[in-house]
């Protein structure tokens, strides 16, 4: 595995941030180099699909699912807070609306 930042550590909200995911999550995605990782979270970040849920949380951090893919995004201001994989996914996503949301996107 890479010790990075990537390139695109600059979509993070810091290059700590992009490292600490990466070594918790790339693998359970299946990647090796922090660069394919961070790319796909910059890509799902600027993704739209139809069948994308998100909400806003009372933090204001954005909340972003596909079920189709099983990836779940969190967002703040822009910048990627986390990435990754849930278990139990769209039980997760809607869990941490119960949590933590304030209203649908």
């Amino acid at each position: 595995m890479e010790k990075g930042p990537s390139e695109y550590a600059k979509y993070w909200t810091s290059d700590y941030n992009e490292l600490y995911h990466f070594y918790a999550h790339a693998d359970e995605f299946g990647y090796v180099l922090i660069r394919d990782y961070s790319k796909a979270a910059v890509d799902f970040l600027n993704r739209d699909d139809e069948d994308i849920e998100s909400f806003t949380a009372k933090d204001g951090r954005v909340y972003k699912y596909d079920p189709n893919t099983n990836e779940l995004l969190i967002s703040r201001d822009g910048k990627i807070v986390n990435y990754f994989p849930p278990i139990n996914g769209e039980d997760y996503f809607y869990g941490q609306f119960d949590k933590v949301g304030d209203f649908w996107n």
